[in-house]
């Protein structure tokens, strides 16, 4: 701090004390105006004018040393961003080499995994050919013992006692070997209504970790087609939110005599009043 701006500080203490004395009659005066008449309306117009008095004494202390302080505070700001900026586009660069780096090796893994995913789902269909082969061969041998079971059947008919017992227990073993292959092939097409019901297995492959680095992928939007978006927030499918109102632009409108729907106003008069001349 150089010897200027100790002098207008001291100064402005001093300054501050005699003002503080100053304005404590006409701050207590103004907590007791009451506006009721036209006289006292002229009073109250008085007081305000003393208020602006003062407010201009109160600049004139602490203007100076505002102005300083801003020169000083401007300095300051351009020396930081001197040195600041070089850094913050080392910083840019370097990031922005990481993400596309990130950027390509998730492209690539992404690749790699449905690569494997691939070769997953194709051993995945050998598998069911094989299943649904071996099905169809039993279906094969099923439909001939059929045939042979039905042929027996028919020569129980005129069967003597002999010949019907040597058909029957053939029958029997005919039967019982129907049985075992409809039982076999029941569980090898379960095994493929199993192996149609589990999903695919993901392909998990690693992303580089590095420590302290990390990133996310950030969705950038950009408006280009205004009226949908404002549509869309008129049917309540969008938060009004995502729309941000100028109301210095509102205020105008309303002001020139413009009715705006969805807006109501309501009447603030502003009381203007001229320093003592």
């Amino acid at each position: 701090m150089d010897n200027s701006q100790q002098e207008l500080l001291g100064a402005a203490g001093q300054g501050k004390n005699d003002l503080q004395q100053q304005l404590v009659p006409v701050i207590t005066r103004a907590k007791t105006i009451i506006v009721s008449s036209d006289a006292e309306l002229v009073i109250a117009k008085e007081v305000v004018q003393t208020i602006k008095t003062f407010q201009k004494e109160v600049d004139s202390t602490f203007d100076p040393i505002i102005e300083r302080a801003h020169v000083t505070h401007k300095e300051a700001l351009a020396q930081k961003k001197k040195h600041m900026d070089p850094l913050a586009e080392a910083e840019k660069r370097i990031k922005q080499l990481i993400g596309d780096y990130l950027t390509f090796v998730e492209n690539e893994r992404k690749k790699e995994a449905e690569r494997l995913a691939g070769i997953t789902r194709k051993e995945r269909e050998i598998e069911l050919q094989r299943i649904q082969s071996e099905i169809d061969e039993k279906l094969t041998q099923y439909t001939g013992i059929e045939e042979k079971i039905g042929a027996l059947q028919e020569a129980l008919a005129d069967a003597d006692h002999d010949r019907f017992t040597l058909v029957n227990a053939k029958l029997a073993a005919l039967y019982a070997e129907q049985e075992k292959l409809t039982s076999e092939a029941a569980e090898k097409q379960e095994s493929v209504n199993v192996l149609n019901l589990i999903p695919s297995p993901v392909i998990n492959v690693q992303a580089p970790k590095v420590k302290g680095l990390s990133s996310k992928v950030n969705l950038i939007p950009q408006v280009v087609n205004a009226m949908a978006l404002i549509k869309a927030v008129a049917e309540g499918n969008v938060p009004p939110s995502v729309i941000d109102f100028n109301m210095s632009n509102i205020k105008k409108l309303v002001n020139a005599g413009m009715k705006l729907p969805g807006v109501t106003v309501t009447e603030q008069r502003n009381v203007s009043v001229r320093s003592a001349g």
